[in-house]
């Protein structure tokens, strides 16, 4: 059995939604994230770094593929860095899970993966 990703609709509904805000400024030029009072991390601006997609074959024991990513702690709001453990770890990573399917264009096609052809076309990057 396998699971399909959750519609746009979803998403754009999840709660995840109001734990965070887009932030931009002339002294970070990259948009950054603030942490909302929604979470234990409020008043934290972050950004992310470099992002590597799953292998989809190196699904782990319990099925699920790992997104890795880097970040950097902009503001951290008075927080100690020993509270920046594996649950703002992965409310990072929950974050950044919602914005890549949100922001994906065609996320709905996303669950149709038995609509899979082959594409002869060549990219014009080269």
């Amino acid at each position: 059995m396998t699971e399909q990703l959750p519609s746009k609709e979803q998403l754009l509904n999840d709660p995840i939604r109001e734990k965070f805000v887009f932030l931009t400024s002339e002294k970070h030029p990259q948009t950054c994230i603030g942490l909302t009072d929604k979470t234990d991390f409020h008043g934290v601006v972050y950004k992310y770094g470099k992002v590597t997609l799953p292998d989809e074959t190196k699904i782990n024991s319990q099925n699920k593929l790992n997104l890795k990513f880097e970040y950097d702690i902009l503001e951290n709001n008075g927080i100690p860095r020993e509270k920046f453990g594996d649950d703002f770890f992965k409310l990072l990573g929950d974050i950044l899970f919602h914005i890549i399917v949100v922001q994906t264009p065609d996320a709905e096609e996303m669950n149709e993966s038995d609509n899979r052809e082959n594409d002869t076309i060549e990219s014009s990057i080269q």
